[in-house]
């Protein structure tokens, strides 16, 4: 048991009095305030030159990536 769990149930037993509507309009006030702090902070763009002089991949550098499956992989053994 959370040490909030009987706060939770009054606050549940009060909006449990409320008319259909308000309930609808608390559920959509929570779920906008839930999606604003889940969704991902906008990305900064790139910066022109920023990763100059670091090294550029090679071919070789790919081909060690490249997946290459197995016998086993490939039939779900």
């Amino acid at each position: 048991m959370s040490i909030h769990e009987p706060v939770l149930e009054q606050i549940i037993a009060q909006i449990q009095q409320f008319p259909p509507d308000e309930q609808l309009q608390l559920l959509l006030r929570l779920a906008e305030k839930l999606i604003a702090t889940v969704q991902p902070r906008q990305l900064q763009p790139l910066i022109y030159g920023q990763f100059r002089g670091m090294s550029m991949s090679t071919e070789e550098d790919f081909a060690v990536a490249e997946w290459h499956p197995g016998e086993k992989e490939l039939n779900g053994a």
